[in-house]
């Protein structure tokens, strides 16, 4: 062997047993929650300066936004092992067609038409005839071969239930008592009205002065006319006036301003509305630790329920929750370890106690535990009482990935002190060679991967509007107690 030092033999030991537990790392389970994707304006005026291209259906899902969730699927089938097995999958929806429509084209993401996974046995091909007149049945029939379908669209189920389903995915819908008369309180508090002030001061002109209409304006026609403009505008729909970008900033922040009577003008909002799917989500964990064979749970939903969970992290978050937004949620398990990774818009967090991006499920758990109220959910809605709570305070990640806590890495680097530049450099050679092979054996177990182009089509149309990640680290930390700066 070409390392003789005794310290570059300890580092080699060291790093190659780092190697060893990545390579063996694995995904053992993922829950995902998604914003629907583009839709069309909740009301539709007659802007577009072609009639026919104006929008028609109410709130109703678009091709783009259809084309955003088959991508999030395809992103999905690549990075983890899909099981085709109904037994191992939950898919969930609100009862809302834009959220079904998103879950339909996710999961043709997720299942290809090209792996046809309904198909019919010889004897089944045979029967699956209605009663009913069909002109050339046999010659369509010879056609369709085994395929339940030409296109082999890969039909799964997709769970809606308010009972258990909107109180978990969907709580800003749901009737509990407590939450309802905290978010009329808060939307009505003198809080709100500044909070809103500014936007309502500038877009209330500004709009008379697009539309020409003489009416007075409430805050509802601000934010129907904010929200109409913003899709049209995303959409790339020409309009029969010119608006500018600090129109559209102006609208998004309006926009945006409803996560305070929604999610934290009051830490009740947040700590009701996050409580059912954060046990849940521990429920699914535990149930996989202890060896049951959940491998996948996807939720449609809805951009203040994505604004609830997100301040159900303890921490302040305001801003705007863009089309087919994405929160996942990974256990880890290496060896006999498991470890959380928590994904927004496909960067890792960090909040509470969890300081690091692969948090141990023991850290997470217990800090999900504490700062939610316990007790059945339903009892809390009929009647809520105050409760204290302050979050632990976050350890900052520093942009190289250090904390500020501590200084982990010193007891590893003392071995490289002393240790001379040749040798050095064998050992960097030695760990690249290591890691090469490591990459090359992980390459081979994983699908062929996306276009490049498409991928980061899609993940910059999810940022469109948004300016929120502009100059920032891959890491977000969530700062305890005060606004997160993006």
């Amino acid at each position: 062997c070409f390392i003789n030092d005794t310290n570059m033999k300890a580092i080699a030991v060291v790093v190659c047993l780092l190697l060893v537990s990545c390579l063996r790392a694995e995904v053992v389970f993922v829950s995902e929650i998604v914003r629907h994707g583009a839709r069309q304006p909740g009301q539709i005026f007659n802007f577009t300066v072609d009639p026919a291209d104006n929008f028609s259906d109410s709130k109703e899902l678009t091709e783009p936004g259809l084309r955003q969730h088959y991508l999030i699927g395809q992103e999905i089938r690549y990075r983890y092992v899909v099981p085709n097995n109904l037994t191992q999958v939950d898919f969930y929806s609100t009862d809302s067609s834009r959220t079904y429509d998103s879950g339909a084209g996710h999961l043709s993401g997720l299942y290809p038409a090209e792996i046809c996974t309904q198909t019919l046995n010889e004897s089944q091909q045979k029967h699956a005839v209605p009663s009913l007149e069909i002109d050339d049945k046999e010659e369509i029939i010879k056609e369709l071969g085994e395929k339940a379908l030409p296109k082999c669209f890969n039909l799964k189920p997709i769970k809606s239930e308010f009972e258990t389903i909107d109180y978990i995915n969907h709580f800003e819908a749901s009737d509990c008592k407590a939450y309802i008369k905290i978010r009329s309180e808060a939307k009505d508090s003198e809080e709100y009205q500044a909070i809103i002030k500014p936007f309502v001061d500038y877009l209330d002109p500004r709009l008379h002065e697009l539309t020409k209409w003489k009416k007075i304006f409430s805050v509802d026609d601000i934010n129907n006319l904010c929200s109409y403009i913003s899709i049209a505008d995303f959409h790339k729909k020409k309009l029969v006036f010119e608006y500018n970008q600090t129109d559209i900033e102006y609208c998004t922040k309006l926009v945006s301003s409803k996560v305070y009577y929604n999610a934290n003008g009051d830490e009740r909002l947040w700590k009701l509305g996050s409580k059912p799917f954060f046990e849940n989500l521990l429920k699914s964990f535990d149930n996989v630790i202890a060896g049951g064979e959940k491998k996948l749970e996807l939720a449609f939903s809805h951009d203040y329920m994505l604004s609830i969970l997100l301040n159900g992290f303890g921490v302040q978050f305001d801003d705007f929750i863009p089309f087919a937004a994405t929160l996942f949620f990974e256990l880890h398990r290496t060896g006999s370890e498991f470890y959380v990774r928590t994904l927004y818009l496909d960067k890792p967090l960090l909040f509470g106690d969890c300081t690091e991006e692969y948090c141990e499920y023991s850290k997470f758990k217990n800090y999900m535990l504490a700062i939610h109220p316990a007790g059945d959910i339903r009892e809390l809605c009929e009647s809520w009482k105050d409760a204290v709570f302050t979050p632990t305070k976050n350890v900052l990640m520093k942009p190289n990935g250090s904390s500020e806590s501590g200084k982990a890495g010193e007891g590893l680097w003392s071995l490289f002190e002393n240790t001379d530049f040749l040798t050095l450099l064998k050992f960097l050679l030695f760990a690249v060679i290591f890691m090469v092979i490591g990459y090359a054996l992980a390459k081979a177990r994983q699908r062929k991967r996306l276009d490049l182009q498409q991928r980061e089509a899609f993940f910059a149309g999810l940022l469109k509007h948004q300016k929120l990640y502009q100059d920032q680290e891959e890491i977000i930390p969530l700062s305890s107690g005060k606004h997160i700066k993006m």
